[in-house]
Formats: structure tokens, C-alpha cells, sequence
């Protein structure tokens, strides 16, 4: 993690790296297909990777929650 990372921030990085490695484990699957290869395993893989992004997504969603609350009190107005 970068020392000036949020929290925020390291979440949708974690998202963005999970989606490309999905990316990326699809198209190793479609080459080993065409290439007449066992993809059970890769293909479980791709499940872990998913699930794994669905984590993160949640984590990303709960970071967006708290980071939109607004230091203000409901119903308060900012001084001037």
C-alpha cells in the first residue's frame, strides 16, 4: 500500500486488479480450450477470482458509504 493510499482508494485499486486478473484467467481459459486443453482447474480458478471480487466490491461499497457521510449533522447548517 502507497503510505498517501486511502482507504478509498486501496478498495477500488483491489477492485480494478481483481476485474483485470478476471480478464485475464478468461482469456487463458479460451486459449487453452482452443488448444484442445483441460480448463477445470483454470476454470475453478475464475470462481475464486470472482468471488474474490464480489469481497472486494462489498468492502469498496462500505469505503464509498463512509467516505459520503458528511461531517455535518443532519439538519445542521456549515458556519460561516
Amino acid at each position: 500500500m502507497n503510505p498517501s493510499e486511502t482507504s478509498l482508494e486501496l478498495a477500488r485499486r483491489h477492485v480494478s486488479e481483481g476485474e483485470q486478473r478476471i480478464a485475464e484467467q478468461t482469456q487463458r481459459i479460451v486459449e487453452l480450450s482452443l488448444d484442445g486443453h483441460d480448463t477445470t482447474t483454470a476454470e475453478e480458478l475464475l470462481v475464486v477470482l470472482e468471488q474474490t471480487v464480489r469481497v472486494m466490491r462489498k468492502r469498496l461499497a462500505e469505503e464509498e458509504r463512509v467516505h459520503s457521510v458528511p461531517d455535518e449533522p443532519p439538519g445542521s447548517f456549515p458556519q460561516a
